[in-house]
């Protein structure tokens, strides 16, 4: 372990707990399976986790240390995301996610997957200005929350959009499956009416689809557009 305060190594070992009581929990109280099952399950998905390494992550008595590939490979063994064990109580409990910032595991996630936000606190710094109640020390603080949040948003945009994508696409997909449902054939008015409807929102999913794929070719990336085609 690098030469940290004591502060710094409380809170190590304290999100690491957090990683050993969501492995237990889910191993044992959901899975309901044993660390040798677990440590063959992550032998054949290629990077063996033994049985004894298992054990000593959930005991917490590896000096705070979890391997990324350890991480990812135990989730998938386990047939979860990752993050459910970083956060383990999601939703309603809370995490010291960085050193003295404690939030809802839900914030955390969100912060963790791209959909959140550096500063939730941050305010409009024009506002805060025009009210004259902050100091100047508060200002430039709310200004460098601020600054962090944009950053922040331009680094993750593309999840966002990807996210954006995602739901629009099983929107789409839906429409679709509606649309050839047997109580929608014939030409009663009923049908004519119904079909009508899924029809427009379908186009105007389909055209929604078409920007987002523009949206992420702008960006650079490369996107095969008969992927997000359907019917």
């Amino acid at each position: 372990m690098p030469n940290i305060d004591e502060d710094a190594r409380r809170w190590q070992m304290e999100i690491s707990a957090n990683a050993a009581a969501g492995l237990r929990y889910w191993r044992q109280d959901v899975r309901g399976i044993t660390a040798a099952t677990l440590a063959r399950r992550c032998s054949e998905l290629g990077f063996p986790v033994t049985r004894v390494a298992i054990s000593k992550i959930e005991n917490n008595s590896r000096q705070g240390k979890l391997e990324v590939s350890e991480l990812i490979v135990l989730a998938r063994a386990l047939r979860i995301a990752p993050v459910q064990l970083l956060y383990p109580h999601i939703p309603d409990g809370r995490v010291e996610y960085l050193p003295h910032s404690v939030v809802r595991e839900t914030v955390a996630l969100d912060w963790f997957v791209g959909r959140g936000k550096m500063h939730l606190d941050a305010h409009d710094q024009k506002l805060l200005e025009i009210a004259q109640r902050s100091s100047p020390d508060e200002l430039s603080e709310n200004r460098r929350k601020l600054d962090e949040n944009r950053e922040y948003d331009e680094a993750v945009l593309r999840v966002q959009i990807l996210d954006e994508l995602g739901t629009l696409e099983q929107e789409a997909a839906q429409a679709f499956i509606r649309l050839r449902h047997p109580s929608l054939a014939g030409d009663s008015e009923q049908a004519v009416k119904a079909r009508d409807a899924i029809g427009q929102r379908l186009t105007k999913v389909m055209a929604d689809i078409d920007g987002v794929l523009y949206d992420l070719k702008s960006l650079g990336m490369v996107v095969n557009d008969e992927d997000h085609r359907y019917g």
